[in-house]
């Protein structure tokens, strides 16, 4: 296993080192996207947290009516959803049309932090594709120019000559290709987990809204109550 991982890194040591200057930028190109998946893998697993237990505690201090301990323990919280109920219930005494508004206000604001360095993480993987064809083309360009002296060498050096070229060529297109999968697969990764936390956040918004609504007449903090819409038969 030790032999294994060892001939491992000097093959990538030797591709790296015969691939000219274009492995450079490529080898940036790859910590940064490491750099930009370390970022969401972190942001991703603190914004971890499921809607249904949330709205459950705060069901419990609703159905009495106490919108004062809902808010209470929603500023203990943390988290995206803990935002949004601490804008909903700050309106819950309110009409139901502007505590609604203040929700979605809020869930607009959450929703954008989660698709952070989505267009960066797609940059990086066109550009790696982009600089592995630079790096091939201008590799074996060199190989064929008359400065280094492949017209005038033997048929033996010629061939050594451009056989060296195009393992450099071949060397920037592999990293180009590594380098732009592997950027594409953090996107992937980072999109689906951000659409998944957004499905929650609407969840929890959604289903905060009805209950607000459901309860809306036993709502009450400290002595005031709860502004209740006349019905309409029309």
């Amino acid at each position: 296993m030790g032999s294994a991982f060892r001939d491992i890194i000097a093959f990538l040591r030797s591709g790296y080192g015969e691939g000219g200057w274009i492995m450079q930028p490529l080898l940036v190109c790859f910590c940064f996207t490491l750099a930009l998946m370390a970022e969401r893998m972190r942001f991703f697993w603190r914004a971890r947290r499921k809607a249904q237990p949330l709205l459950d505690a705060l069901e419990l201090r609703l159905r009495e009516g106490d919108v004062a301990s809902a808010i209470a323990m929603s500023a203990r919280a943390e988290g995206a959803m803990a935002r949004i109920a601490l804008a909903t219930l700050g309106e819950s005494m309110r009409a139901s049309e502007r505590m609604c508004a203040a929700a979605e206000a809020q869930l607009i604001v959450e929703t954008p932090p989660l698709y952070r360095f989505g267009h960066l993480l797609a940059m990086l993987r066109q550009l790696g594709t982009l600089l592995g064809l630079l790096g091939t083309i201008t590799e074996l360009s060199s190989g064929y120019s008359s400065g280094h002296g492949v017209s005038s060498a033997d048929a033996t050096s010629r061939a050594v000559i451009l056989a060296l070229r195009l393992s450099e060529a071949l060397n920037c297109t592999a990293l180009g290709l590594f380098v732009s999968t592997f950027a594409m697969v953090v996107a992937w990764m980072t999109l689906s987990r951000a659409e998944s936390i957004e499905t929650e956040l609407r969840l929890f918004t959604v289903g905060l809204e009805n209950m607000l609504i459901t309860y809306r007449t036993r709502l009450r903090w400290n002595d005031a109550r709860c502004e209740v819409e006349p019905t309409s038969y029309r």
